[in-house]
């Protein structure tokens, strides 16, 4: 995960070197390996290099292989041989030499623009074109990787880290009150184009961005989630193989690490045992040394949670180490003001976000590689019944359900499935007009952004998205909340040594998921609990899928609800008499209770944004 930087003056003017280079000095602690700049009149990049690949022992960047096009990147490629073949390289060249970079830079030399779609992994990317005086710039199809822009004036300042761009001169601090808005309404802001910054944008998951010489700038999506044409096999043994074919591509290339050490965010479902049991797996294959390091939350007392024995279960059938965070001693926002690893650039709902960052660090004292399990929740959603029905299917359909009834002889699942679906087919346009969050918002805030037209206009929009079988996959996979989960879990935001890699997010994974039969594959995930047959107990494979029968944020007792009072800003943005009104009523409801939280996590943040104006390295980028 390294550090990417770069300024293009349209007005022709040179980048100033020293402002590029304190810049990129910046960026020091996402990458301790390497740090360099390159400049050429009014173009210049900076990287700092995290190394994380066997590859990255030879990698220098900013990149060029000509003199006239270069690049900086933060880059992990996936199906390298694949690409290397398609590229016609020649035999002579040190192939286990060549980085991510100089990967993507032949790519774009050989098919320009259209070479992200030959690129699969997770990436973010800006190549300067000398002979055609453009810059191109790319973010992986899920967002993995982070890509912020500013245009300002006749300058454009790009980074995957916000605060670097933030440090710029020119770049103002003003705020993004519709962002605001969105975060009270859905934890995060829904906008994938824009940050809580006026002048700072985000490039979204999937898209290009191209500006040239003459000032012609444009940003385009190259990449939509496909909705795969369906597989249909004969035998459910080759599901299961082509499975575990694919599931080896997602790992093998994720496991690509500088040293044979990569942590593991393990639990006692099966997302993450898939993960961790196909690399154990890989590495007898190849006959290479691996160890794997797990880490789970787990609460003893709290509320209940049995969590630790099924963990604990399946890390001794994996034969591996698993270190335990106890989380019964964290307080809500704990650690917000006092430690700056847990000040985000942007707010960040989590009310236990010293408990993330502590397993974080936890994974970056063991590697700089950490796999997990993020996203099978997902990719394996049983459809609704409508689509069910919609998809035209139905004689395979009822062959499907006397399979998963009757073969698989999955009742109980299959239940928990239909009641699943049973729940999404809710008619929206009868969504009730009672929402916790706009009671609390401000009216003036509330009326002035449109905020409540906004809450209904998005719930149906992401629920109206199809029907297509999996359409419920499709809207969880391209939910925005990955985009925050994403960007939290990086070190621009941990400020830690450490790349979090999700095999789940693999596009050839992903598209294999959405193709294969719902019932059964999907019903309790039977696919994963077939793959794992022979190395989990039964006991962890059958796990009943229960929610947490406690609140676990009221069962820490009284939230710091003083903070409220204590930033004037605030009062334009919640009344926060009816937020403490709001908490006293509904002590019962584990959702509302974390919708009432809100409040306080962006009282948090306004003061460290405060706070970060102070010491921000503005006066020194100026000299």
């Amino acid at each position: 995960m390294s550090g990417i930087v770069g300024i293009v003056n349209l007005d022709g003017a040179p980048v100033e070197r020293g402002l590029l280079e304190r810049l990129t000095g910046y960026l020091a602690f996402r990458g301790p390996d390497r740090q360099e700049v390159w400049q050429e009149g009014s173009v210049g990049f900076g990287h700092t290099l995290l190394r994380t690949t066997p590859e990255g022992w030879f990698e220098q960047q900013p990149f060029s292989l000509d003199g006239e096009s270069w690049i900086t990147a933060d880059a992990r490629v996936d199906g390298r041989t694949e690409l290397i073949e398609r590229l016609g390289l020649e035999e002579g060249l040190k192939l286990k030499e060549i980085n991510d970079a100089e990967l993507i830079l032949r790519a774009y030399l050989k098919w320009g623009e259209e070479c992200v779609a030959h690129l699969i992994g997770d990436f973010a990317f800006a190549i300067w074109d000398g002979r055609k005086q453009k810059l191109f710039c790319a973010r992986d199809q899920f967002g993995v990787k982070l890509f912020y822009y500013a245009r300002v004036g006749n300058c454009l300042i790009f980074s995957n880290t916000l605060n670097c761009i933030r440090q710029h001169p020119l770049v103002s601090e003003r705020l993004n009150e519709q962002a605001i808005g969105d975060f009270l309404l859905f934890d995060m802001n829904y906008n994938l184009e824009t940050t809580f910054f006026s002048d700072i944008q985000r490039l979204p998951g999937g898209h290009v961005l191209s500006l040239t010489r003459d000032g012609t700038f444009s940003t385009r999506r190259y990449w939509t989630l496909p909705v795969p044409e369906p597989v249909r096999y004969k035998r459910d043994s080759e599901y299961i193989e082509h499975f575990k074919e694919v599931m080896g591509q997602a790992v093998g290339d994720r496991l690509r690490n500088e040293t044979e050490k990569v942590g593991i965010m393990l639990s006692g479902g099966l997302d993450s045992n898939t993960i961790t049991a196909t690399a154990l797996d890989l590495a007898k294959k190849q006959n290479r040394p691996l160890k794997l390091k797990a880490c789970t939350a787990v609460h003893d007392y709290l509320i209940p949670d049995n969590e630790r024995y099924y963990t604990s279960l399946a890390a001794r059938a994996h034969n591996i180490e698993v270190e335990y965070l106890t989380a019964d001693k964290y307080r809500l926002f704990e650690g917000c003001e006092e430690e700056a690893a847990l000040r985000t650039p942007e707010p960040y709902h989590d009310p236990l976000s010293k408990l993330c960052h502590d397993k974080l660090q936890i994974m970056a004292n063991f590697s700089r590689v950490s796999l997990s399990g993020d996203g099978g929740d997902e990719a394996l959603k049983m459809p609704t019944l409508t689509s069910l029905v919609k998809s035209g299917l139905s004689s395979r359909l009822a062959g499907d359900i006397f399979r998963t009834l009757f073969v698989y002889r999955l009742y109980s699942n299959f239940g928990v499935g239909l009641k699943a679906a049973l729940r999404t087919m809710v008619n929206l346009e009868t969504i009730s007009n009672h929402y916790e969050p706009l009671a609390w918002i401000n009216t003036e805030f509330l009326e002035g952004h449109h905020l409540e037209q906004r809450f209904y206009s998005e719930r149906r929009r992401f629920y109206n998205n199809g029907s297509f079988l999996r359409v419920l996959a499709y809207i969880y996979l391209t939910f925005p909340w990955w985009s925050a989960n994403f960007e939290n879990n990086d070190p621009g935001i941990s400020q830690l040594p450490l790349e979090v890699r999700s095999p789940f997010f693999d596009l050839r994974l992903v598209n294999y998921l959405l193709a294969i039969p719902p019932l059964p594959w999907c019903v309790g995930k039977e696919i994963l609990r077939q793959v794992l047959k022979d190395t989990l107990p039964s006991a962890v494979r059958y796990r009943p899928k229960t929610t947490v029968q406690a609140d676990m944020y009221q069962a820490r007792g009284q939230a710091p609800w003083d903070i409220l009072t204590s930033v004037p800003e605030v009062g334009k943005y919640v009344n926060v008499n009816k937020v403490i009104q709001a908490v006293n009523s509904s002590k019962d409801n584990e959702w509302v209770n974390w919708e009432n939280l809100r409040p306080l996590t962006l009282t948090y943040w306004l003061k460290t944004y405060r706070l970060e104006k102070t010491i921000r390295l503005k006066p020194a980028l100026a000299e």
